[in-house]
């Protein structure tokens, strides 16, 4: 007898089901705006956690994987470092729902323009925009029409 707790297996297996399924998670502007921006742009995503659970989550979600030109999974959650590296000195876009994190990035990548997606809902979504951010948006097409679309 268990005492009605679960075993780790169990845990673990129905974990992998879900995030197996992370495609269902994805806004409906996704895939069109990664669709229409990757023609032209590269694209790198860069994601904060776990190695092989943000792998987990990215196989899940199966059909952005091919727009993006570098997937970085890093444990520094402002992500200064790795969007600074990308940049290498040039103009960049980083989007990014961490006002601290954009904070961050444009401290020591000054050319990055730093646009935080704020749709109400999510982790930080009631934190206030701190200075060093560009833009605030509420959806990728915004994105489109206020940085891509010249």
């Amino acid at each position: 007898n268990n005492h009605g707790v679960e075993s780790t297996d169990a845990i673990a297996e129905e974990t992998r089901g879900i995030l197996a399924k992370c495609h269902i998670f994805l806004y409906d502007d996704m895939v069109p705006f990664l669709g229409k921006v990757s023609e032209n742009n590269k694209l790198a995503l860069v994601t904060y956690g776990e190695d092989s659970f943000q792998n987990a989550k990215v196989d899940g979600c199966g059909i952005i994987k091919k727009y993006f030109d570098k997937i970085i999974i890093t444990q520094n959650i402002y992500k200064d470092k790795e969007v600074a590296g990308l940049a290498g000195g040039r103009k960049a876009i980083f989007v990014e729902d961490n006002p601290t994190a954009l904070s961050a990035v444009k401290l020591i990548a000054p050319q990055v323009i730093t646009v935080r997606m704020n749709r109400g809902e999510g982790r930080y979504a009631k934190e206030v925009s701190q200075k060093g951010i560009d833009y605030e948006i509420k959806g990728l097409f915004e994105l489109y029409e206020t940085c891509l679309a010249n």
